[in-house]
This record gives structure tokens, C-alpha cells and sequence, in this order.
């Protein structure tokens, strides 16, 4: 279940342009842990300055399945507001919802983080439709969802793995970049018992193909 970024390889990449539209496309294609996953990230740079985001993936079968897919931005300092349309205002993960209902929120990216003990991932908002975090002099930058799909999303002030190196709250130091991560798929949390860590087929990440589909506002 470890973080696979540091072994990506590229595999490819084109550059296309639309004389319609004045867009321009970049798409990218990756391997990760030697060729069992197959990442294709495609970039379409608009003409009114937004960008649209399409990710898709392919899981060979032999992985079983996986904690989560999905990219990360990393924000300079500032972006502290977080707004969403989604399921709030507590986390929420596929098998741990029923307890947030779908509405409008905000918070700040720190207090979606939770000191649990020993530290572990937490704030995670599942179903969302959009997303924008703002700096405090105006600037913001939207996320929606595409085609109707909904999305996770996390946002904090340390990295994955300085939530994987700390083992008590003190160690994790907050940094001044807001880290923002959007799942294509996030398997849920499980303890359908108590400290149980079973884990419902009907809450894992299958492998095999998994897309998903963004647009970023800037403004």
C-alpha cells in the first residue's frame, strides 16, 4: 500500500492542438511499480485560461487491489480556505458517509485534520462535486468534477509521507504548502467491528481500469 510516486517511468508523451477551440493538449504516459500500473495523465490547456484534467489508469489483476489512485498539487503558501460542494462537514470515506450529508461547506485546511493516535490519514470528502481553496488576498483555484462525476478530495499541510513517518501528533510538522490530493478511486477506511481491519470487497479499489476526469478554474 505504499506510495508509488518516486517510481514512476515515463513512457511517452504527445503535444496536439485544436485550431477550433485554440486549446492546446498535453498527454503523458507513465508506468509505475515496474509496469504493473499504467498511468496516462492528459492536460488540455483552454483559451479562457482553465485547464481540464483527465486521468485514467490500468491495475494489472495480480495487485488484488489498491488504498488509493489519483494526483497530488502542491499550492504555495496561503491557501488556507477550503469550500466544497459535497459530503461535509466531517470526513467522509466510501464506507463511513451516512454521517455527512451532501450540502455546501467550508473550513480551513488545518481543521480538517484530525490528531488521531498513532497519526493516520484523516479529512478525506468523498462525493464532491467541486472544490475551491483561497488565499486570503482573493486568489482561488476550482476543481469540478466532469461528466457528473463526483470525486474524493483531501487537503493539508504535510505530505503522505510525513503522515506514514509520524507516529505521534508532535512529530508532524505542518509545512506552509498546502498539499491537495484528488482520488480517481480511494478505498474506505474499514472497522466494521471495533479496531477491526477487515475490509469489505464492496469498499476496496479493484484493479483493473479507473478514470476520472477534472476541470481547474484559476482566478
Amino acid at each position: 500500500q505504499r506510495r508509488l510516486a518516486g517510481e514512476r517511468e515515463l513512457a511517452g508523451f504527445a503535444v496536439s492542438r485544436s485550431d477550433d477551440e485554440g486549446s492546446l493538449r498535453l498527454e503523458v504516459r507513465t508506468r509505475l511499480a515496474k509496469g504493473a500500473i499504467e498511468g496516462r495523465t492528459a492536460w488540455t490547456f483552454l483559451a479562457d485560461g482553465s485547464l481540464e484534467l483527465e486521468l485514467c489508469y490500468d491495475v494489472e489483476a495480480s495487485w488484488g487491489h489498491l488504498a488509493r489512485l489519483g494526483v497530488e498539487f502542491v499550492l504555495p503558501e496561503g491557501f488556507e480556505r477550503v469550500e466544497w460542494f459535497g459530503r461535509g462537514p466531517g470526513e467522509s470515506y466510501i464506507d463511513r458517509r451516512e454521517a455527512s450529508p451532501v450540502g455546501r461547506y467550508t473550513a480551513t485546511v488545518e481543521s480538517t485534520h484530525f490528531p488521531f493516535v498513532p497519526v493516520s490519514h484523516s479529512g478525506s470528502h468523498v462525493d464532491t462535486r467541486w472544490l475551491r481553496l483561497k488565499q486570503a488576498e482573493g486568489r482561488s483555484i476550482e476543481v469540478q468534477g466532469r461528466r457528473g462525476g463526483a470525486f474524493g478530495f483531501d487537503a493539508h499541510h504535510n505530505t503522505i509521507e510525513d503522515y506514514w513517518g509520524a507516529l505521534h501528533e508532535h512529530e508532524l510538522v505542518r509545512r506552509p504548502q498546502t498539499f491537495l490530493h484528488l482520488d480517481a478511486a480511494m478505498a474506505g477506511i474499514g472497522g466494521e467491528m471495533a479496531w477491526s481491519t477487515v475490509l469489505d470487497a464492496r469498499h476496496r479499489v479493484a484493479a483493473g481500469q479507473l478514470s476520472r476526469r477534472f476541470r481547474l478554474i484559476f482566478s
